[in-house]
């Protein structure tokens, strides 16, 4: 077992219900199969792991209970999709996207999820190692991968992503065993590279968004405290950036640098959290959801909360409603 196999394995996986399973038919057999334990949910982890090199993972589990999870990650860099989802990376609070490349980078730090019961995690990673992209690579290609994280950092988010959703399809219906798997693997993580520098910058490398000053950081924490406060409004860029004291160009860079996503997105994830907290209550119709976090429309508020969590409002709502 691999070190990332078995920081994940020791830290997470077993912790949380997940438990080495050899009857695998569903994965290449070539990677490390786990089976959610029922007292905790049903579904599975499957793990793929070239040494000092990658990992690839797939999740297709649903948990019975709201579920807090709590580990150390490791160092590395993780681009992931979810196709289905309901949940939030914690502190700072950032709800998963739906049907969008998310990239996480890891320092060793403790990292803080929920997800929320009976709405299936279907998600798909490829998790690099810091040996890979700091050693390898740049031993491979001089001069092309002085801040690798940086570059993937630019593609967070990205919804128009159809050649790797392909290579990720073509990784699990991959049934090659012995080095032939291993070949494949590693020729589908190096494809997987090659369009993320690709799609941040016509292959090449962007220079990273500067730091953003403390000042600014402030003025940020102002900004997004509103939004939290009056996401049900129709709130102006003007408004913000008056507030932050900036011009609304610089508010719009400078959050994106701060936050990874736009202010546009960040006001509709608040909306989302919000509406998931509605939905639970059971109490109150969809379209009055709708208006409360701020859409006219119930048809608009419907589509927007699919592509956040892979579920119409209704269909959140039955499986909640299942427990």
């Amino acid at each position: 077992m691999g070190q990332i196999e078995q920081e994940l394995f020791t830290s997470s996986l077993s912790h949380y219900g997940f438990y080495l399973d050899h009857m695998n038919d569903r994965f290449n057999k070539e990677g490390t199969f786990y089976t959610l334990s029922p007292l905790r949910g049903r579904g599975h982890y499957w793990m793929y792991v070239y040494p000092d090199r990658f990992a690839i993972t797939v999740q297709d589990f649903v948990f019975h209970e709201d579920e807090y999870m709590e580990f150390v990650a490791p160092e590395c860099i993780v681009l992931s999709c979810y196709d289905s989802v309901s949940g939030a990376e914690l502190q700072p609070y950032k709800p998963f996207s739906h049907s969008c490349l998310n990239i996480s980078i890891g320092r060793n730090g403790v990292h803080k999820t929920i997800f929320h019961k009976h709405v299936p995690i279907r998600c798909m990673s490829i998790i690099l190692m810091p040996e890979y992209y700091r050693s390898a690579l740049p031993l491979r290609y001089p001069n092309e991968f002085s801040d690798p994280e940086a570059v993937f950092l630019q593609i967070n988010g990205l919804a128009d992503y159809p050649e790797i959703i392909q290579i990720w399809r073509q990784i699990q219906n991959c049934r090659y065993t012995g080095t032939a798997a291993k070949l494949f693997f590693e020729g589908k993580v190096t494809e997987a590279i090659s369009l993320v520098l690709h799609r941040a910058g016509d292959g090449h490398l962007r220079v990273s968004p500067a730091r953003v000053s403390q000042q600014d950081m402030e003025h940020l924490a102002v900004v997004e405290a509103y939004i939290r406060e009056h996401y049900a409004d129709s709130i102006s860029l003007e408004t913000l950036a008056r507030m932050a004291c900036m011009s609304p160009s610089k508010l719009k860079y400078t959050f994106k640098s701060a936050y990874n996503c736009t202010i546009h997105t960040y006001l509709v994830r608040e909306r989302m959290r919000q509406a998931e907290q509605w939905l639970a209550a059971n109490d109150l119709s969809i379209e009055e959801i709708s208006k409360r976090v701020g859409y006219r429309k119930a048809s608009h508020f419907a589509n927007t909360f699919r592509q956040s969590t892979g579920l119409l409002p209704s269909e959140y709502r039955k499986r909640l409603m299942l427990s």
